[in-house]
């Protein structure tokens, strides 16, 4: 039985010219306990990673080990220079507390100069101290697109513009 004789299609390709979303986001994790963009509690993929922001919802509630709160869940496509995620597919990560507040401040002050979607987002981890230990937070750097990172504002547009089953995401 020749298996080079054989064609099966079942969940296809991820190719660089298509965003992609099989209605689980990749999970990324930003760990603020050791101040890494993490894949599981033993995975870690490093303090900086890039993006591009294509939707976020607001939730009220409880959050991993902290009390209900207000957090953010922050749906991404890594930039295309981001070698940590698999590209141009749907990601997904959560703020609350100290890095919502930043990340908020961050986009109104950004909205004041156009559309912040449009730039890339570079995810770092800022290191604090309490009286419960060190902690780290989420800060968001943003900059505007190198020529070679254009293309993918259309991508992200085209798949936008398909509405994506927003409610799964929810």
């Amino acid at each position: 039985f020749p298996s080079h004789d054989i064609t099966i299609n079942v969940f296809g390709q991820l190719k660089k010219d298509e965003i992609r979303f099989f209605g689980t986001p990749y999970n990324i994790r930003n760990n603020c306990q050791v101040g890494q963009w993490a894949k599981s509690e033993t995975e870690f993929l490093g303090n900086t990673l890039e993006m591009s922001i294509i939707h976020t919802q607001e939730y009220f509630g409880k959050l991993g080990k902290s009390q209900p709160c207000r957090w953010l869940q922050i749906f991404f496509v890594p930039a295309p220079s981001e070698d940590k995620a698999p590209a141009n597919y749907v990601c997904v990560t959560y703020l609350k507390t100290r890095s919502l507040s930043e990340f908020g401040q961050k986009i109104i002050e950004l909205m004041m100069n156009g559309e912040p979607a449009l730039g890339i987002f570079k995810g770092s981890f800022e290191r604090h101290s309490n009286d419960l230990g060190n902690y780290y937070s989420v800060k968001f750097d943003w900059r505007e697109r190198t020529e070679e990172e254009k293309p993918q504002l259309a991508l992200i547009a085209q798949f936008l513009n398909t509405l994506p089953l927003y409610r799964d995401w929810e």
